[in-house]
């Protein structure tokens, strides 16, 4: 008795060819599945914080300082600062620049920085960046001057990257009430430049 060779084999004959098209099927269902899966990923957003404008390191974040962004991102999205934290009143650990999301790691809490303090300098109409505002880096140098106003030596630098914390412009007076974010350590210095001589501010571009 002859054995019919395309019965015998399972991948052959009406039998064959039905389970070819049930793999053929499953495989377009499955590629289907993937493509769509891998297509609502790269269209999901999350809410990140963004940075609005420039921010020196030491600057404490207002609220006016970030913005909401949606972003789409899937793996990396943990290491920017979710929209859902509240971030006003933390310190910035590093420069940021505007227009970039905020990465988690560039803000701490006080206790997460060395002490700082705030304190405020006169500066004189003039001597100081036309559009300085909170967040600038600026040098603070000083000319020392004798009781009759007379200058006694070369303007001298007495500290560089420097944070203004804010501005106080007084349109009736010739003089500027800037705060600046020093290091515990670099209070002493700025204080007695203060009274030593004329401030100036120095910005950068």
């Amino acid at each position: 008795m002859k054995i019919n060779k395309n019965l015998r084999f399972g991948t052959r004959g009406p039998r064959g060819r039905k389970l070819r098209t049930i793999a053929a099927g499953l495989t377009i269902v499955f590629s289907l599945i993937a493509g769509i899966t891998l297509i609502a990923a790269s269209s999901k957003t999350v809410a990140l914080w963004g940075v609005a404008r420039d921010l020196g390191i030491g600057s404490t974040i207002h609220g006016g300082d970030l913005v909401l962004r949606q972003a789409h991102l899937d793996r990396d999205a943990n290491i920017y600062l979710s929209g859902g934290y509240q971030p006003v009143g933390l310190y910035v650990t590093r420069d940021l620049r505007a227009g970039e999301l905020l990465p988690a790691t560039s803000v701490a809490k006080n206790d997460g920085l060395a002490m700082r303090r705030v304190v405020t300098v006169e500066i004189e109409n003039h001597h100081l960046p036309p559009d300085v505002a909170r967040g600038d880096l600026v040098d603070l140098y000083v000319t020392s001057r004798g009781a009759g106003g007379e200058i006694l030596a070369a303007p001298e630098r007495v500290i560089g990257d420097v944070v203004v914390d804010s501005v106080d412009i007084n349109s009736n007076s010739t003089h500027f009430g800037v705060a600046l974010s020093l290091l515990d350590v670099d209070v002493p210095a700025v204080v007695e430049a203060a009274q030593r001589g004329h401030l100036d501010l120095v910005g950068r571009r």
